[in-house]
């Protein structure tokens, strides 16, 4: 089991969304996050339970910040193959938020979100550390920023592969497309996310 604790934030511009750290404030202003694992062969299982933070206003200093409760799963999958191996990560996510959605009209309940994510990848060579391999993988992704309102739900998929010298090395090529049903609110993303396409070149070294 990890806890963990973070430094809050507090809204000082409604119209940037620029943020201060909650340094008035004394425990609350925390961000609290709990986290069990347990392994069993090729399966880990994981789950968290995360008490947010949230900036959904501008509220007066020494006032204590409201709270938003979300939890989630995760499991992660590998099995090693004569000349290559599996691996599969599955997590999901439910809680409540801040935000309401603009269709929606303004009540007394916090909105509930959720979110699921999916990547699977198959890998040819790399049969030990430092190994040539080639692994290809695909990336799928659901969230629904509030489930009373309905057709809102943005979506993400992304196909890619990693080419390098297995747990050494490995440079990657990810193209993805995101898109969302009718109700989606514009306002919930930061930079423009509906509709994007894109390309994705990294590269990365293990000492």
């Amino acid at each position: 089991m990890l806890f963990r604790s973070f430094q809050g934030s507090r809204l000082e511009d409604a119209v940037t969304r620029e943020t201060g750290l909650l340094a008035e404030v004394g425990v609350r202003s925390q961000s609290l996050v709990a986290r069990a694992e347990v392994e069993s062969g090729p399966l880990e299982l994981g789950g968290f339970f995360v008490d947010r933070v949230g900036t959904p206003e501008q509220f007066p200093l020494g006032e204590e910040p409201p709270h938003y409760p979300a939890g989630g799963v995760d499991a992660y999958f590998t099995r090693d193959l004569a000349r290559g191996g599996v691996r599969l990560w599955v997590d999901g996510v439910l809680g409540a938020s801040w935000y309401e959605h603009l269709a929606k009209a303004p009540d007394d309940r916090d909105a509930v979100f959720a979110t699921v994510r999916l990547l699977g990848a198959w890998r040819a060579g790399g049969a030990r550390r430092g190994a040539f391999y080639v692994e290809p993988y695909a990336r799928l992704g659901w969230l629904d920023p509030d489930l009373d309102v309905e057709a809102d739900a943005a979506f993400e998929e992304a196909l890619g592969v990693h080419v390098g010298a297995w747990e050494r090395a490995r440079v990657g090529l990810e193209l993805g497309v995101s898109d969302a049903l009718r109700n989606f609110p514009s306002a919930y993303a930061v930079e423009p996310w509906i509709g994007r396409r894109s390309a994705l070149l990294q590269a990365g070294v293990a000492f």
